[in-house]
């Protein structure tokens, strides 16, 4: 594990990896689809201001689009080539994961993290953190603009979490994890407490990262570490909070204190739950898998119905969903495994295919 790592300036033109992945190669190891305008990763802050990353595998270029009006209007520029997760903490400071592969994709991959501090216009590097030898890094979040965590699988199955206190030029592996985390799927940071999830446990801070204590009470829900799987998380800093995945049936929980769960959904009808989000307090919406369908609530979680309104998968695409954003204006975007974008503009009743790069390159903004 890299302890320190010195900090390199890197213009967008610079190439994070020294050769291209074509969409054909990446179908091929990942057994679906992908899009030639491959949506990698969107995330929203506040009901303003949003990010997406974009790879043009037709032109080998990566883009960064941006929206300060809920999406509506996304201006776009040059971005991070291997990017594959997006964190702000403000409009103007955040965090790209990256991946970096060498030998024409079938090499290894080294994982660094990348750093804005003018709302994605510029961005430093770390420079390699792990390489996949070391493990497989897959979320980042942070407190404030010094401490943060990069979260992922270790060797073997086990979790890996890293943390820095200085913005990202220096990360330690945090020891003594609970053994129940098989590996780490997402994080999520408030100054109330961290939260860890993945496979066999949800991981709790209360002391801004100093011990990890575990979340949920398996055994009282009447599960187990080998059916127990979250893959999404979302809360708000009043002590509430929700867990989408499987123990093994598709599961939603809440927690009104940021501690005592309760099993909000547990449900038969779906295989599993990924991809989360509340655009209030009352309302808020989850993928299944295995049938694709969202499940929404407008009562805080008390009642959940499933609705067949997701586009369905066709030919070789993926049948699953990475991530669900739902605006408080209607607006929401759906991105399928593989970087298939969908829009809504009716608070998910409808749902359309969104190629935003075709948009753009079209003079269409809207």
């Amino acid at each position: 594990m890299r302890r320190s790592v010195a900090w390199v300036a890197v213009a967008f033109f610079v190439a994070w990896i020294t050769t291209s992945v074509s969409a054909q190669q990446m179908q091929d190891d990942y057994g679906y689809s992908i899009s030639t305008h491959q949506a990698i990763d969107v995330f929203f802050l506040d009901s303003t201001h949003g990010w997406m990353f974009v790879q043009d595998h037709s032109r080998n270029q990566s883009f960064l689009l941006k929206t300060v009006d809920g999406g509506k209007i996304w201006s776009k520029r040059q971005g991070l080539r291997g990017a594959i997760r997006l964190r702000f903490l403000s409009p103007r400071t955040g965090w790209a994961l990256v991946e970096s592969v060498g030998d024409g994709g079938k090499g290894k991959s080294t994982f660094s993290l990348a750093r804005t501090s003018d709302g994605g216009g510029g961005w430093i590097s770390s420079g390699p953190i792990v390489d996949s030898a070391e493990g497989v890094l897959k979320d980042v979040a942070f407190v404030n603009e010094k401490h943060g965590w990069l979260v992922g699988w270790g060797p073997y199955g086990s979790g890996l979490v890293l943390e820095t206190i200085d913005g990202g030029k220096s990360f330690h592996k945090i020891p003594d994890l609970p053994k129940s985390i098989k590996a780490c799927d997402g994080i999520w940071a408030e100054k109330e407490g961290i939260w860890i999830y993945g496979r066999g446990a949800v991981l709790h801070s209360l002391d801004q990262g100093k011990t990890w204590q575990e979340s949920v009470d398996l055994p009282k829900l009447g599960t187990n570490i080998d059916a127990f799987d979250i893959s999404s998380a979302y809360f708000w800093n009043n002590g509430k909070g929700w867990l989408a995945g499987q123990d093994p049936d598709a599961i939603i929980l809440g927690t009104e204190d940021f501690g005592h769960w309760k099993v909000a959904l547990r449900t038969k009808e779906a295989g599993n739950f990924q991809g989360m989000w509340f655009w209030d307090e009352k309302h808020g919406c989850s993928a299944s898998i295995y049938p694709v369908l969202l499940f929404c609530t407008d009562d805080g979680g008390l009642t959940w119905k499933g609705r067949d309104v997701l586009p369905q998968a066709t030919g070789e695409q993926a049948r699953f969903f990475m991530r669900l954003i739902m605006l408080k204006s209607g607006r929401g975007w759906a991105l399928r495994a593989g970087g298939y974008l969908y829009q809504t503009t009716d608070g998910g009743q409808s749902w359309h295919d969104l190629d935003i790069i075709e948009k753009l390159d079209s003079g269409g903004h809207r």
